[in-house]
């Protein structure tokens, strides 16, 4: 895949690359993730913003876990797609419960997705084929609202051929979409335990809206734990 100059949209000239369908033999050395506390509006406010229209059309994917028509204590991952980029519309399965990972991939940097057919390791060949991965906050957890994860897999390696994937396009839009996102970051995390201590945690950390989502009474879970945004850092942002 070839690189392009994410600053310049209109020049950008990549070549589709065709999807990787099987997981068999490959691994992944590592991977890329920022965990923060935001609000849907505000992710969906980052995508709008960071997402290049040289790599238009976008699409989101992802599968939902639906059990098994045969075996109903079974289950089994179900694939979907959605050929706008709308995660107000689509954090939601059918029934109303949180999608928990929902994938971005570009027609540009993948000439199309891998087989949408029940039952396969749908998930898998996503990050596999480096598209980039939202985990947003589940607000559908009795504890409480968590933390969103931007995430990707930028490089894998067949263990048996030696073969290596890289995708530097999708790595240079993480990368783009991170530093989004971290500009909005202006406080870290205060984990409060049950006997009265707390801990501040500056890995993880609050957009404004989270923060003021939070002022009004929702409620936030990191590590298992109840935090809130540390408030030294709410009166100097």
């Amino acid at each position: 895949m070839a690189a392009s100059n994410l600053a310049d949209d209109n020049n950008a000239a990549v070549a589709a690359a065709d999807p990787l369908t099987s997981l068999s033999g490959w691994l992944r050395p590592g991977g890329h993730r920022l965990t923060f506390f935001a609000t849907r509006e505000e992710l969906q406010e980052l995508l709008d913003a960071g997402l290049p229209g040289a790599f238009d059309p976008w699409h989101l994917t992802g599968a939902d876990v639906v059990p098994r028509p045969d075996q109903t204590d079974r289950y089994y991952q179900c694939p979907w797609t959605s050929g706008v980029v709308d995660l107000l519309a689509l954090d939601r399965k059918p029934g109303g419960r949180s999608r928990t990972n929902i994938f971005i991939w570009s027609e540009r940097l993948t000439n199309r997705l891998p087989p949408l057919e029940p039952g396969t390791a749908f998930e898998g060949l996503c990050s596999f084929n480096g598209f980039l991965l939202i985990q947003p906050g589940d607000r559908e957890d009795p504890s409480g609202y968590r933390e969103t994860s931007l995430c990707i897999v930028d490089r894998i390696v067949n263990t048996t051929t030696g073969e290596e994937r890289r995708y530097p396009e999708y790595f240079r839009v993480f990368n783009r979409l991170r530093r989004l996102v971290r500009k909005r970051l202006i406080a870290s995390t205060v984990l409060m335990y049950p006997d009265g201590a707390e801990y501040v945690d500056t890995r993880t950390r609050w957009t404004r809206a989270a923060a003021a989502a939070h002022a009004t009474g929702t409620e936030f879970i990191l590590h298992g734990r109840s935090c809130r945004p540390l408030e030294s850092a709410l009166l100097t942002s």
